[in-house]
């Protein structure tokens, strides 16, 4: 579970996975236009170029939405952090036990922006009415930062659990697999 957990948390410190942020630090903000980052297969690359060459073929316009991390309580949304960040928890004041951060200084401090469910359907109504939308991917992001430093606490507080941080005793280095990773 902890290892589950650990990818959520790199999950939210991550941009979206079509700049392929769960590889390792990314430009912030992630653009539309970046270029791909292509250290390895990314599943999302070939639904943009299946789309876009239906499109061609039908002579028909597309677009993109591409939102951020999407955070609340939704019911049936297996990609919800919250869903398995609640479980923790659960099980943490079942067991009594601290709700422990299971990252590092990066995982705790690094700010990623959210996108909200209305944010997108008027940004995908937008686009999909307004002629100089047609063929153009956006970000979906409504500028609101969250942290794990802000939201642990809260988190522990209702479930009336003691919480702790990541050991920051010193820099915790991060082997993420890629180099140089998304950012250089």
């Amino acid at each position: 579970m902890i290892s589950t957990l650990v990818y959520f948390i790199q999950f939210l410190t991550a941009e979206f996975e079509p700049y392929s942020g769960h590889m390792g630090p990314t430009k912030m903000p992630t653009e539309e236009w970046d270029p791909r980052v292509e250290f390895e297969p990314n599943f999302y690359y070939p639904q943009e170029d299946c789309l876009w060459s239906y499109c061609k073929e039908k002579s028909i316009g597309w677009n993109i939405a591409m939102p951020a991390a999407i955070l609340g309580a939704v019911p049936d949304a297996a990609m919800n952090v919250c869903l398995p960040l609640a479980i923790y928890a659960s099980v943490c004041a079942h067991l009594k036990q601290p709700l422990t951060f299971p990252g590092d200084r990066l995982g705790w401090q690094g700010g990623v922006s959210q996108s909200s469910a209305m944010l997108n359907a008027y940004l995908e109504e937008w686009a999909v009415l307004t002629e100089k939308a047609k063929d153009q991917k956006f970000n979906a992001v409504d500028s609101s930062m969250f942290t794990c430093e802000s939201f642990w606490p809260r988190m522990a507080g209702w479930y009336g659990i003691p919480w702790t941080g990541p050991n920051v005793d010193g820099l915790t280095e991060v082997e993420y697999g890629y180099y140089p990773p998304p950012r250089g």
